[in-house]
């Protein structure tokens, strides 16, 4: 997604202590970016599936138990590793580099395998594509892999982009989608008109997606000249966040660009670089383009209020109206940061203390944006090669999870916006793999 998480996250994650890209999220292991978009890291974010039109022949077949694979030497090419893997019953530790494992537990790798082969099928072949990624193909799909491999074969990175079915069925991704638990909005358009629509108007709550409306309010003030994107801003002390993103742990003092701040904020969810912009472009001028998020939270501000550790803060802002909320305003900034064991795995506050937008508003404000470059770093769930332009932002936190691209291609432009909220953690996993199936279904002529 892509995100507020207060530890490593994918691109569009929020206030979420697990790590995902969980996120995973978008199926992405790595010792080096580890999962959140992940995402949604998302990036770091979600990356695009690759799809084969060749005949795949019969399935791979494991030879010997999973002791003898373990006996065997070590590959020498991330092919031969990568074909291990996903040859295997279960992987073993001694695949992977200890600094991986510490970020991503063997359980957690074991878990996405199987998820795999419930999804696609039998293992079949692994190829390379591009300089350095490697497609592999399955009974019934494909996963785009990026591995990289230390001296001793062990794998060091290990991304897993969303699976692609072979066979995509819009009609029945759109009925899946609809038929998830909780509140949702769903909104396809083509060309301007509505394709899909279910409860499109609603605001729900969306996590860093939010952050579009900041990217938004940031182009206008530099389309009428009263900002530059090489202006440079001095990250304060109180621009400090929780991740995700990585400005949190640079010194306050830094300098920055505003496009460099813009950047981290939409293509790693960079929570330090979104609160920045916040006090550059002001609260009060990001408003206008957020009428249900008032008044409009920056993310430390947000963490302050969800942790555990300030639940009579909490009570008093959930029970004022707008302008007694303003009024908190000064005390949620005096007090500290807090540290990511305040915060739980299950949603909480998400009815008070998020940022809501409807799924068209999502769209308006896509459409206001959408041809900024700094939407080619991550181009979440969507293949970039398959369309002319890809624009992309997700954000979560548990019991909120939200999706939004826009793509041109084929003579055709698509905004696909899909949210969910729920008093319980969502199945994350299931609402990106179908919601790849749309974008996938919609550049099929």
């Amino acid at each position: 997604m892509m995100q507020l998480a207060p530890e490593r996250a994918l691109p569009g994650r929020s206030l979420s202590r697990r790590t995902v890209r969980a996120g995973a999220h978008v199926l992405a292991l790595s010792a080096l970016c580890a999962l959140a978009a992940c995402a949604s890291t998302p990036p770091p974010e979600p990356l695009a599936p690759a799809q084969s039109s060749s005949d795949p022949g019969p399935p791979a077949l494991v030879t010997g138990s999973t002791s003898d694979v373990q006996r065997a030497p070590n590959p020498s090419t991330p092919e031969e590793a990568l074909t291990r893997f996903l040859t295997a019953e279960r992987p073993e530790e001694t695949w992977f580099s200890p600094d991986f494992l510490d970020k991503v537990p063997i359980g957690a790798i074991g878990s996405v395998l199987t998820q795999l082969r419930d999804e696609l099928g039998a293992f079949v072949s692994v190829a390379p594509e591009g300089p350095s990624g490697h497609v592999a193909r399955f009974a019934r799909g494909t996963v785009p892999i990026r591995a990289k491999l230390d001296a001793e074969g062990r794998f060091t990175t290990l991304f897993l982009a969303p699976p692609e079915q072979d066979v995509v069925d819009f009609d029945g991704a759109i009925a899946a989608l609809r038929s998830l638990p909780g509140k949702h909005h769903l909104l396809v358009v083509t060309d301007g008109k509505p394709r899909v629509e279910s409860h499109g108007d609603e605001p729900l709550a969306v996590g860093s997606a939010f952050k579009l409306a900041i990217l938004a309010a940031l182009r206008g003030q530099v389309d009428t000249k009263k900002r530059a994107w090489k202006d440079v801003v001095t990250l304060k002390p109180e621009h400090r966040s929780l991740p995700s993103g990585t400005l949190h742990e640079w010194p306050a003092g830094s300098l920055l660009t505003v496009q460099s701040l813009a950047s981290l904020m939409i293509a790693q969810s960079d929570n330090t670089a979104t609160d920045a912009l916040i006090d550059v472009v002001g609260r009060r001028a990001i408003e206008p383009f957020a009428p249900h998020a008032r008044p409009f939270l920056s993310t430390r501000e947000a963490f302050v209020l969800k942790a555990q550790t300030n639940e009579a803060l909490l009570g008093r802002w959930v029970k004022a109206d707008e302008a007694g909320r303003r009024t908190l305003l000064a005390e949620i900034d005096r007090q500290p940061l807090p540290p990511p064991e305040a915060f739980s795995s299950e949603p909480r506050a998400i009815a008070d203390v998020e940022w809501f937008f409807s799924a068209r508003e999502l769209c308006g404000l896509m459409e206001k944006v959408h041809d900024l470059p700094l939407f080619s770093i991550n181009p979440g769930l969507a293949r970039a090669k398959d369309w002319e332009s890809v624009a992309f932002k997700g954000g979560s936190e548990p019991g909120v999870l939200n999706l939004t691209t826009r793509v041109s291609g084929k003579g055709h432009t698509h905004c696909v916006v899909a949210t969910f909220n729920d008093g319980k953690p969502i199945d994350e996993r299931r609402v990106v793999m179908t919601y790849g199936q749309v974008l996938a279904a919609l550049r099929t002529p």
